[in-house]
C-alpha cells in the first residue's frame, strides 16, 4: 500500500471513528528506532530479546537486609519468630496468632513473598504434618540473631 493510500485511510475514519493503517516495513521501522535514531532490536515474535546476566543469588545477610528494608515492622517480627518454627501454613498462622494477634494476613504474605523462604519438596503447604517451606541457607540464623537482639536489648556500661 502506498503512503498516499495510507494517508487517505487515516483521513477517512469508519463509522466508529477509527482510521485503519496497514503495517508495512516503513512504519515498523519507525517503531524500532531508539531515541538516538539508531536502530534497536524490535520486540516482535521471533526476534531475540537482548541478553542479560541474571543477578547472583544474594547471601543470607542480603536477603534479611532487603526484607527488613521493604517489609512492615510486623512482618519482620513475624519472620524472626517463624525462624524458630517448622514452616507450613498452619504453623505460620498459629505462630502469628499467638505472638501477633493484632497482625493481618498481609504480614504473613510479606514473609511468604519477601525472598526469605523457598518451597521444599513436593509437600502440600497446607498439610499440617509436612514441611512446605524452608528459609534460604543462613537466613534462619540471621533472623534468630536479629530477633533476639531487638527483643532483649542489653546496655553495657
Amino acid at each position: 500500500m502506498s503512503p498516499e493510500a495510507i494517508s487517505e485511510l487515516n483521513q477517512a475514519p469508519d463509522a466508529a471513528g477509527v482510521g485503519y493503517t496497514e503495517i508495512c516495513p516503513g512504519i515498523v521501522h519507525g517503531f524500532t528506532m531508539s531515541d538516538t535514531g539508531a536502530p534497536s532490536t524490535p520486540l516482535l515474535p521471533g526476534a531475540p530479546a537482548e541478553r542479560w546476566e541474571p543477578e547472583p543469588e544474594p547471601n543470607a545477610w542480603d536477603r534479611v537486609f532487603r526484607f527488613r528494608a521493604a517489609a512492615s515492622p510486623n512482618a519482620f517480627r513475624l519472620a524472626s519468630r517463624l525462624a524458630a518454627a517448622p514452616l507450613n501454613i498452619h504453623v505460620m498462622e498459629f505462630v502469628q496468632g499467638i505472638h501477633q494477634p493484632e497482625g493481618s494476613p498481609g504480614d504473613l504474605a510479606e514473609v511468604l513473598l519477601g525472598g526469605l523462604l523457598r518451597k521444599v519438596g513436593t509437600a502440600d503447604p497446607l498439610d499440617e504434618t509436612g514441611i512446605g517451606y524452608e528459609f534460604h541457607d543462613g537466613v534462619r540464623e540471621v533472623l534468630l540473631s536479629a530477633g533476639s537482639g531487638s527483643a532483649h536489648a542489653v546496655s553495657w556500661a
